[in-house]
């Protein structure tokens, strides 16, 4: 139901769902209302019934929509619950495998780093559509078989390579988890009884009595505030999905954990990436984007100069800005190549 109207902003869906509503409210009480009321003969207890039945309708009502609002907001908390302990628990396995020796803590904190990257940079934009991403299972089977063989030679390394593949199984569950959550939400048929009960109360104000400037406003307020309640579940009802749909700032952070531990700084722009050391204050590399090239150190060569605030790297005909915030420290206006 309205699955469409999670791919735009907000306010938009907002907007959209708002004038559906008292669209239809205020076109029924010029055009269909005189023809119900042609039909109904007149009562002078009319308006008084109709409110008595309003008054017990509104209440189940009332309480669909409430009990559905809520249910779709512990929805959104579980879901943003699950996506931090999956990122903590990844945290938790980069800090284990980085206790273990150099030849195999590299490769696993690698294998870690590009997870990360690859459930920021291909997963979540898949999972803002509803769908999910191929393409992260190598990553994970990779690292399955770095940790698995690891041959322990001390009883304190073989303790640590337990607790890591321990860690590594609950990542995998929380993953798992995730997964589940981008594509569950309340079910459709719910949905339909909404709208069919929004419709319902919009039929019953054209009962009432009352001059075509009170329908207008009351009808007006009453499908403004229905439309306000399904909004609310919209948002909340697929956490991961649209454009209000659950960030990946954990997994940002993370990553920027990673690549400060691994000695390495990305920052993004526009259209690509400038890939930063640090420590030593060289550039690394520059990828990403519409027509970049990547550039690694022994790649062609390329400059970087400091103009005005910004940092700017030429490679021939092609050129990207960094602010100087976002380069490395002690950075000075000389070239470097």
């Amino acid at each position: 139901m309205f699955e469409v109207l999670r791919d735009v902003p907000v306010a938009q869906m907002a907007a959209v769902v708002c004038v559906f509503f008292v669209g239809i409210t205020w076109l029924g009480a010029i055009f269909i209302r005189p023809i119900f009321r042609l039909l109904i003969r007149p009562h002078p207890d009319l308006n008084t019934l109709l409110g008595n039945f309003v008054w017990i309708y509104g209440l189940f009502y009332a309480i669909l929509m409430g009990l559905l609002a809520a249910a779709a907001y512990q929805n959104k908390a579980d879901v943003e619950q699950a996506i931090n302990s999956e990122a903590t628990s990844l945290a938790a396995l980069f800090r284990n495998v980085s206790a273990y020796p150099e030849t195999v803590r590299k490769p696993m904190q690698e294998s870690i780093r590009e997870y990360t990257q690859f459930v920021i940079e291909s997963e979540w934009p898949v999972m803002r559509q509803g769908e999910l991403a191929g393409g992260g299972m190598p990553l994970i089977n990779r690292l399955q078989e770095q940790i698995s063989g690891y041959e322990p030679a001390t009883s304190g390394q073989y303790i640590l390579h337990q607790e890591t593949t321990g860690q590594f199984y609950r990542f995998f569950e929380l993953r798992a988890a995730r997964f589940h959550s981008a594509t569950t939400g309340i079910p459709g048929i719910m949905g339909y009884v909404v709208i069919l009960g929004a419709l319902v109360s919009i039929f019953l104000v054209w009962l009432f009595n009352m001059s075509l400037i009170a329908q207008f406003l009351l009808g007006g307020l009453m499908s403004f505030f229905i439309v306000t309640m399904i909004s609310l579940i919209l948002v909340l009802h697929r956490p991961l999905r649209g454009w209000f749909g659950v960030s990946p700032e954990v997994f940002q952070l993370l990553l920027g954990f990673i690549n400060k531990i691994l000695g390495r700084r990305l920052r993004d722009f526009r259209n690509g990436r400038i890939q930063l050391d640090p420590g030593t204050g060289c550039l690394l590399g520059v990828g990403g984007g519409r027509g970049a090239q990547h550039v690694a150190r022994d790649g062609p060569d390329f400059t970087a100069h400091r103009r005005g605030d910004h940092f700017v790297v030429d490679q021939g005909a092609w050129q990207r800005q960094a602010r100087v915030e976002d380069s490395w420290p002690g950075a000075d206006d000389q070239a470097r190549q």
